[in-house]
């Protein structure tokens, strides 16, 4: 997600301001269009866009350097804007923490792999297509999710996921949102995680994986019921 508030930029050579108070919200996947009269601050909006997509760049991989070889509580922001190649107040700018970067690329990390998971709404009916997808989708990203939701933060992924996953299949089937449903939910959901999560990397075959994963998820779907019955 990218976001601007309250922006404003003089004009070189009047006092007048190109832009002024400009705010908005980009999420993931959508675009931006800038239409306007020549002159109106269509290009200075963009430079402003750019820059701060480079420097969020530059911080989040700088941040990712830094947790493949420390935990988080051991990161200043000191060391990563160094690393950036930033000052400390353009840090604070974009983040009030280091915490608050780490929530944000846990987000996108999550982003990215559901966005891969797209059996989710076959969930009942093919579960062995969801635990493909989700191992696939975990593989895919494992670099990434092991540095970012490494040490203390290993447990935040789990319980984030799940989160996730239930809000989409709650969206899907309505009906099924109860005590008891999110209990079995919650069995499955966690179960594949770690059962994919630390298979990954181990000499067994990817199906044979899959075929035990999938034969236990359709034997404990059968015990979501209807929130009505």
């Amino acid at each position: 997600m990218l976001e601007l508030k309250n922006v404003s930029n003089h004009h070189r050579k009047h006092s007048r301001h190109k832009l002024e108070n400009i705010s908005l919200t980009i999420h993931k996947g959508e675009i931006l269009g800038i239409a306007g009269v020549e002159g109106n601050g269509q290009k200075e909006l963009a430079e402003v866009i750019t820059g701060i997509q480079k420097t969020r760049a530059a911080i989040k991989s700088a941040f990712l350097e830094l947790r493949r070889k420390k935990p988080i509580e051991k990161i200043t922001v000191t060391e990563l804007a160094k690393l950036a190649e930033i000052n400390k107040a353009t840090f604070y700018l974009h983040y009030s923490d280091i915490y608050s970067l780490a929530d944000e690329m846990e987000d996108e990390v999550i982003d990215d792999i559901l966005s891969e998971i797209q059996g989710l709404n076959k969930f009942f009916d093919d579960p062995r297509k969801y635990t493909a997808e989700m191992r696939r989708a975990l593989l895919n990203n494992l670099s990434t999710l092991n540095s970012v939701f490494s040490g203390s933060r290993y447990s935040g992924f789990a319980e984030k996921i799940e989160e996730r996953i239930k809000a989409r299949l709650y969206a899907e089937f309505p009906n099924l949102k109860s005590r008891r449903n999110d209990i079995v939910l919650s069995f499955i959901i966690q179960g594949t995680f770690h059962t994919i999560a630390t298979s990954a990397g181990k000499e067994v075959p990817d199906s044979e994986d899959l075929e035990t994963i999938a034969r236990l998820t359709d034997h404990i779907i059968t015990e979501l019921k209807p929130a009505d019955e």
